[in-house]
């Protein structure tokens, strides 16, 4: 008798060890998502007086574009410039940037312009307001999804 009570004993357990194993066990284990890194494009060259310089780029994700005019440097040598510019986002437009959003900044270390923009391919912009005497060497950074 007591044989049979530690095998019905065993078997209840294991029994109930089997129903919690598949009470308790994951079939659709999930993978978590690691969020996309922003992707970040340096655009730099020269500027003439009263000129402009455009870059294009292209979202693969709706997401926030970040633009900065990081620095304006005098083509002859001297000091790093401060001076106003024109920079703009918007979309190419045959050999040119049509721009749809724009600020008057100077050279700085956050982005100066924001948009939350739809995924296509866009542009960049910068150019002289009118206080450029000589030319500058320019870097834009653009940060987007």
């Amino acid at each position: 008798m007591t044989a049979m009570k530690t095998a019905t004993a065993a078997l209840g357990f294991f029994l109930v060890l089997g129903l919690l194993t598949i009470a308790c066990g994951n079939n659709n284990p999930s993978t978590p998502t690691t969020p996309a890194l922003p992707t970040t494009e340096t655009f730099s060259g020269t500027l003439q007086v009263q000129g402009s310089a455009f870059y294009s780029f292209t979202l693969a994700a709706t997401g926030q574009v970040s633009i900065t005019l990081a620095s304006l440097v005098p083509v002859a040598p001297g000091p790093a410039s401060n001076t106003v510019m024109g920079l703009g986002v918007g979309t190419p437009l045959e050999t040119d940037c049509s721009v749809t959003n724009s600020v008057t900044t100077a050279p700085g270390l956050t982005a100066q312009l924001v948009n939350s923009l739809a995924a296509g391919t866009y542009c960049a912009r910068i150019y002289d307001l009118g206080a450029l005497t000589a030319p500058v060497d320019f870097t834009v950074r653009i940060v987007h999804p």
